[in-house]
């Protein structure tokens, strides 16, 4: 059983493939921490917040999306993965903005985290692209709020707070692993 738990939690390895096998690491470690983030936010929202433990919802298709993102990498379809990732939490980011209240809410800021990282995975053209997309679903937003549709800034400090210690731990180790693939690069 420990066997099996280790074979899980290890990144695939391509032999053939160095670049793969780097972005798979990158991919497969990325996305077991917006798993653990992503269980930790909904064990604590309530526990802190319980007036808004009803946004938990959004993390279960997320959450069964970063499962097979998983089961992607592993099978080799590491870009597929990591695109995947990236357009579901560019989605849920946007519905979690649009409930909390538009561009000024906490998860709204959640964005420049998904640009970094796929910058770091993808290249810069797409990080350009996701924040593109980014500024399109932000106007999108403001316009809704300027007509009435979103509700008015749902975010209380604590909820902001948790969201944004998410965003900071899984900038942080996206960052980490970057300078870690530099580094063996440069030791190569």
């Amino acid at each position: 059983m420990l066997k099996w738990f280790r074979q899980i939690l290890a990144a695939p390895i391509f032999e053939r493939d160095i670049d793969k096998t780097n972005m798979a690491k990158h991919v497969h470690t990325m996305t077991w921490l917006a798993l653990l983030m992503m269980l930790a936010y909904a064990i604590a929202l309530p526990i802190f917040d319980a007036q808004l433990m009803a946004r938990d919802i959004l993390l279960i298709p997320l959450f069964a999306l970063q499962i097979a993102v998983l089961a992607w990498v592993r099978r080799g379809q590491v870009r597929l993965g990591a695109i995947a990732s990236l357009a579901g939490f560019w989605v849920m980011l946007g519905i979690a903005s649009f409930m909390s209240g538009g561009v000024r809410s906490a998860p709204y800021n959640g964005h420049i985290v998904l640009i970094l990282i796929a910058a770091i995975l993808l290249g810069w053209r797409v990080a350009l692209g996701v924040a593109g997309a980014s500024l399109a679903q932000g106007l999108v937003l403001v316009w809704a709020e300027r007509n009435g549709m979103t509700p008015p800034l749902a975010s209380t400090p604590i909820s902001a707070l948790l969201l944004q210690a998410v965003f900071f731990i899984t900038g942080a180790g996206s960052l980490h692993f970057a300078t870690l693939d530099i580094k063996e690069a440069l030791n190569r």
